[in-house]
Parts: structure tokens; sequence; C-alpha cells
């Protein structure tokens, strides 16, 4: 098996296309890890919101029933 690269430095620098393949790879990984993010922190927002209507209105419930 031949490899493509002599050298690691060679494989970084990619026949002077290494800063334009290694930014579009950090690119590629951010983007990546704010699609998977992103979604989980709203999902754990709305959970809190969920919670915390829900213990407003059961709030509410026991006040209207001590005032009976």
């Amino acid at each position: 098996m031949k490899f493509q690269f002599d050298s690691f430095e060679a494989f970084m620098a990619m026949g002077n296309h290494g800063p334009f393949v290694w930014s579009v790879v950090a690119i590629t990984l951010v983007t990546w890890g704010l699609l998977i993010w992103w979604p989980l922190r709203s999902h754990k927002q709305a959970l809190a919101e969920q919670r915390r209507l829900a213990r407003i209105e059961q709030a509410r419930i026991q006040q209207a029933a001590e005032q009976e």
C-alpha cells in the first residue's frame, strides 16, 4: 500500500491546500456540534418551562381549594 503523503507535515499542508481543507473541516465540526447542542438546549429549556407552568397551575388549584 502506498501512502499519498510522505510525512505528517505534507499531510497537513496537502499540497498547499491545507489551510482551506482544515478550515472547512473545522467549520463542519463546529456546525455539527451546534446542530446537536442547540436542539438539546431548546428541549431542556422547554421542559423547564413546562415544569414551571405546572407548579404555577398546582399552586392555583391549591389556592382555590383553600378558599372554598
